[in-house]
């Protein structure tokens, strides 16, 4: 996921950033926590 939030943000800070902080578009979850489970890690790949 990470790999991917890279090439969105086309930085590691900036893709650390967003993947650390809660995120209105995941219902205020923090992204990272969520791609602990599959359906988290989806919603993560969507949104990104």
């Amino acid at each position: 996921m990470s790999q991917l939030a890279v090439m969105v943000f086309e930085d590691k800070p900036g893709a650390i950033n967003w993947l650390t902080r809660s995120n209105g578009a995941l219902g205020g979850q923090v992204p990272i926590m969520l791609c602990k489970t599959e359906i988290g890690a989806k919603q993560v790949r969507r949104v990104l």
